[in-house]
């Protein structure tokens, strides 16, 4: 689990030999809402991206899903391999890479501190 600012926490799960063919959904929680990252049908690099579902309660208290469309989620070109091909395509043409270095950066910082957690056994905190 990864806590973050504003009450949120997220339950991030990922492995290159598992012996799985899925880590499952993804799940975002926070205090106002919750969204879960269906895991894609399959494996886990077949391309497609699950569904995104948000979770929260309307006016009355009663939980509301409502799906959020995925941009880029293409039957024919998963989004795995849209984002290679875009990578791809940068690199060939001299055009401008496909994901901006801040999410790099934050990626990065995650990682380091999830095993910065696992060698001293309690929370860290991660400084950008």
């Amino acid at each position: 689990m990864i806590r973050c600012e504003g009450d949120i926490v997220i339950d991030y799960r990922a492995s290159w030999a598992m012996n799985m063919d899925t880590t499952g959904d993804s799940l975002f929680f926070g205090t106002d809402a919750g969204l879960k990252v269906k895991a894609p049908v399959g494996c886990c690099w077949d391309g497609a991206a699950g569904d995104l579902i948000l979770y929260k309660d309307d006016a009355e208290g009663k939980q509301v899903a409502t799906p959020i469309p995925v941009e880029g989620n293409n039957v024919k070109m998963g989004m795995f391999e849209s984002k290679i091909r875009a990578f791809v395509d940068a690199c060939l043409t001299g055009g401008k890479a496909p994901i901006p270095t801040s999410q790099i950066i934050y990626n990065q910082a995650i990682i380091d501190g999830i095993i910065r957690s696992n060698a001293c056994g309690h929370e860290v905190e991660i400084e950008l």
